[in-house]
């Protein structure tokens, strides 16, 4: 059986438009929340629940869904890939963590192309296009990206 737990702070975020600015926001709000522990954590859920069987039914099934999907994550095979109408295809590409094959590409816009912060939006993405196909043409980078941006 788990061991009492101690409370932890919860956080959910969502980006708005504040109509007073026009202008994208991040709100956040926070919360304590309390794990179930012990023998009677069943009891103590469904009465955190208003004693609602059917809700105690969905909570858990949540949380079996979440768990599955974390699982699911971790599976090496069977991935396909999703076009814009939804169409499913089997994946035959070599998956990358897109962060680290952004920072990549940042870099070398800054350190090769010029990039910065005071470019036109235009000449910014030139920079990174450029950054881009040198990554594409140059078979050690994309081999040094296979090792170092492996998606897990």
């Amino acid at each position: 059986m788990a061991t009492p737990s101690t409370q932890e702070t919860i956080r959910v975020q969502r980006t708005v438009t504040d109509l007073d600015t026009f202008e994208d926001v991040t709100l956040v709000n926070t919360a304590t929340f309390t794990p179930v522990a012990g023998d009677k954590f069943m009891h103590d859920a469904l009465a955190r629940l208003g004693n609602d069987n059917r809700k105690l039914c969905d909570v858990i099934n949540d949380g079996l869904r979440a768990e599955a999907m974390r699982d699911l994550r971790e599976v090496k095979d069977g991935w396909k890939q999703e076009d814009e109408d939804g169409t499913l295809s089997d994946f035959s590409g070599t998956p990358a963590d897109t962060k680290v094959v952004n920072q990549l590409v940042l870099t070398l816009a800054k350190t090769i192309f010029g990039y910065s912060k005071d470019l036109a939006a235009a000449a910014k993405k030139a920079a990174k296009e450029s950054a881009m196909s040198m990554i594409k043409s140059n078979d050690a980078m994309k081999a040094g990206l296979k090792n170092s941006a492996a998606a897990k």
